[in-house]
C-alpha cells in the first residue's frame, strides 16, 4: 500500500467509512440480531386453571401436529373450544365485577372500558380540584351489555 492509499484509508477509517460494508458482515454474520419476545404483565383474569387448559391445548396441537391422528386432533378441538371459553368467561366476568364494584367512580369505570378496548390510558389532572359524579344506572346497563358484545 503506498502512502497517499494509507493515509486515504486511514481518513476513511476515522471518518467510519472505511469497510462498513466488511465490518457490518463480519458482525452479522458472528453476532447477528436475534428478535425477543418481551412478555407484558399478566391480565387479571388469567389463572392457573386458565394456564392449565392453555398449555394442554398447546401440547394436543403439538402431539397431533407430530402424529397427524384424528382422534389427537379431536382432543386438541375440544381441548381448544374448551380453553378459548374458559379465558372469555372468566375475562366477561372480571369485567362485570369491576364494573359492578367501581359503578360509582366515573375515573375507574372508563379506565375499564378503556382496558377492554386496549387503549392506552391517558393520565390527566384536573389541577387539582376533585370532581364527584356518578353514572346512571341506564349507562351502567348499557355498559355491561357493551362488555358482552364486545366480548363476543
Amino acid at each position: 500500500m503506498t502512502g497517499t492509499a494509507l493515509q486515504r484509508t486511514i481518513t476513511q477509517m476515522k471518518r467510519g467509512t472505511f469497510g462498513n460494508t466488511l465490518l457490518a458482515s463480519v458482525i452479522d454474520k458472528h453476532a447477528p440480531f436475534r428478535t425477543q419476545r418481551v412478555k407484558n404483565k399478566r391480565s387479571p383474569w388469567i389463572t392457573h386453571e386458565l394456564l392449565r387448559g392453555i398449555h394442554k391445548k398447546d401440547f394436543l396441537k403439538k402431539k397431533a401436529s407430530s402424529t397427524n391422528d384424528p382422534s389427537i386432533w379431536k382432543q386438541f378441538q375440544d381441548a381448544r373450544n374448551k380453553a378459548n371459553n374458559s379465558v372469555k368467561k372468566a375475562k366477561r366476568k372480571c369485567f362485570s365485577d369491576n364494573l359492578d364494584a367501581n359503578k360509582s367512580d366515573p375515573r375507574k369505570t372508563w379506565r375499564l372500558i378503556n382496558e377492554l378496548q386496549s387503549r392506552q390510558s391517558k393520565s390527566t389532572s384536573v389541577s387539582g380540584k376533585k370532581q364527584k359524579t356518578k353514572f346512571s344506572p341506564h349507562l351502567v346497563i348499557l355498559l355491561k351489555h357493551l362488555i358482552i358484545i364486545l366480548q363476543t
